[in-house]
């Protein structure tokens, strides 16, 4: 089996970025409400922000905002791809970055995932021994400390195996059993990065989007995006 190594999955995972709403976006009180997490990818030259559909609405699109980890500027949207319908397949939304409106150094940061070389490919199962790299932020770790008015950007990562084609469009992920938290709330959107797998082609080429979790917060449903969702 191919499997990367520690190195290369940890600058995949840099793609990962909390995101907040802000709660007075005309101004006047600085006070955001954390909504899940999302990542970064990059086809033809344009780059995206990912995340699942059902942490962003189309009235809160506007408000949404990722932040940049050093100048704390928030990232310029010029696009937004609502989820296309109410289906668990559909559950994806897409924001192009208005890349004309960043820095150099603000563009590196933003370490996106390559997914030219999934262009006119799709995803219709994945080897069921293929291994997993998740990044995202869960609400309990306190994304948000409001009497500080701070913003925390406590971030977590664990491992997976996949756990089969749930349905269309649908896969599943059995993330490791000793997870540290009780609460994956605030996960959804974390990239899946395949990390390993017996079909080499699909090695750090693909990322899942995580839309649901069991109670037993180990059972993770998701979608994977390629290019075609782009």
């Amino acid at each position: 089996m191919q499997i990367l190594s520690e190195q290369a999955i940890d600058e995949l995972l840099r793609c990962t970025n909390p995101v907040f709403e802000d709660l007075y976006p005309s101004g006047g009180k600085d006070e955001y409400a954390f909504r899940g997490t999302s990542f970064t990818a990059k086809f033809h030259d344009r780059l995206y922000l990912v995340t699942a559909g059902h942490v962003v609405s189309d009235q809160s699109a506007q408000n949404l905002r990722v932040f940049d980890p050093v100048t704390a500027h928030s990232l310029p949207f010029k696009k937004f791809h609502p989820r296309k319908s109410s289906e668990d397949r559909d559950d994806l939304a897409v924001f192009e970055i208005e890349t004309t409106m960043l820095g150099t150094e603000e563009l590196a940061r933003l370490s996106p995932i390559l997914l030219d070389q999934q262009d006119g490919r799709q995803l219709k199962s994945l080897p069921r021994d293929s291994l997993f790299a998740v990044k995202g932020y869960p609400i309990e770790r306190g994304q948000v400390n409001v009497e500080a008015a701070k913003l925390n950007n406590r971030s977590y990562e664990i491992d997976g195996r996949s756990g089969g084609r749930l349905s269309a469009g649908l896969h599943n992920v059995v993330y490791s059993p000793d997870i540290p938290i009780r609460d994956l709330g605030g996960m959804s959107g974390a990239p899946w990065i395949v990390a390993g797998s017996e079909a080499t082609e699909w090695v750090s080429l693909v990322a899942g989007v995580h839309i649901s979790a069991a109670q037993s917060g180990a059972e993770i449903s998701g979608i994977f995006v390629t290019a075609e969702a782009l």
